[in-house]
């Protein structure tokens, strides 16, 4: 009787030890992953120009196509420390991508869809902004994400992004011999860190 108290006692000794070891495996973890954390704060906000409205009403405006110059005004925030403050190593920057969310321009009177592509956005960045480096790519809208600005830092950055919009002007295709109708299709912009 006596050896199996013992017994007893060893594993009853042996488990309070593993949840020693546990809790103490589980604190040290979260101290690792505390220490390493990561804090990546992103706003992109639209502040002016969120809708555009392409009416082509004259001859001249179909073969010449329609320009909407600095339509669109974005205002972009990032930030990426780690917990103690300090500039993350994981990223080098940010960036902006754009892409049309349906698959054509679409008709609301039944007609065939428009192709996105002569649609062309041009970016523009708004002086006074604090990347250490911005590069700027001109795209013809597809319905797949395309990057139209990069930007360098990641220290409390805060830019301004004026869009312009060119629809049916050279090089793009014409509006010429579409059908009449009302057409739209909506835009998704999408701001991330870049590693």
């Amino acid at each position: 009787m006596f050896s199996s108290n013992i017994t007893l006692h060893n594993l009853i000794s042996m488990f309070l030890c593993r949840k020693r070891f546990i809790a103490i495996l589980v604190f040290f973890f979260l101290q690792i992953f505390y220490l390493n954390g990561q804090n990546i704060s992103l706003n992109l906000r639209v502040v002016s120009g969120g809708n555009i409205s392409y009416i082509f009403n004259s001859l001249t405006k179909y073969q010449t196509g329609i320009t909407y110059e600095d339509w669109t005004r974005l205002q972009i925030f990032f930030n990426d420390t780690t917990n103690a403050g300090d500039p993350s190593p994981s990223t080098t920057g940010w960036e902006l991508k754009v892409r049309a969310i349906q698959n054509g321009i679409m008709s609301d009177g039944g007609n065939p869809n428009l192709d996105t592509e002569l649609i062309e956005i041009r970016p523009k960045i708004a002086a006074g902004g604090n990347s250490t480096n911005v590069n700027l790519t001109n795209i013809n809208l597809t319905n797949g994400f395309q990057t139209i600005v990069e930007g360098d830092g990641n220290q409390i950055i805060l830019e301004e992004v004026f869009i312009s919009y060119d629809c049916g002007v050279d090089p793009s295709p014409k509006i010429l011999n579409n059908p009449p109708d009302f057409y739209y299709v909506d835009l998704e912009f999408k701001i991330s860190a870049r590693p």
